[in-house]
């Protein structure tokens, strides 16, 4: 299976729905003709994995903590972990912090910084994205038949 290096903020569909269903610790993952992921436990039972529309996502992010809001003007959705938007009653949805991000010289100044707000089209979109980039990076590595969906080539 090819895969390709995909900045997390960019997925949507099945390549969203196969990453969370791997942060999820989901192997062995199926792409059906159409699309779909899933996943087939021992005993047999099939299970679609479809975070980004259905009750699966919410779960998640009721679990994970994550903040959701959305912009009054444009209409896209922003979503924060729990760890960068903080306890504080007016918090910062800034894109990018430098908190956490990687060092490049030993100046408090010189550091990458890392995306810590994710958009999307949808309340899930972002919110998964959000996920995924809390477990595996703001880049990740995905089967390039799952983009191929995304993109609405089949």
């Amino acid at each position: 299976m090819k895969m390709v290096s995909v900045d997390v903020n960019q997925l949507s569909g099945s390549a969203l729905n196969w990453a969370v269903a791997m942060c999820q610790g989901y192997r062995d993952l199926d792409i059906w003709h159409t699309g779909a992921i899933t996943s087939r436990a021992d005993n047999g039972l099939t299970t679609t994995h479809c975070y980004d529309s259905s009750l699966m996502g919410l779960r998640i992010v009721e679990q994970a903590g994550i903040a959701t809001r959305r912009h009054s003007q444009s209409g896209t959705w922003y979503a924060m972990s729990q760890a960068d938007i903080g306890d504080g009653t007016s918090p910062s949805w800034a894109e990018f912090t430098a908190r956490g991000g990687e060092r490049y010289g030993v100046y408090s100044y010189q550091v990458h910084k890392r995306r810590q707000r994710f958009d999307g089209e949808t309340m899930l979109e972002a919110a998964m994205r959000c996920y995924v980039a809390s477990k595996m990076g703001s880049s990740i590595e995905v089967p390039a038949e799952t983009l191929a969906f995304a993109a609405g080539q089949n």
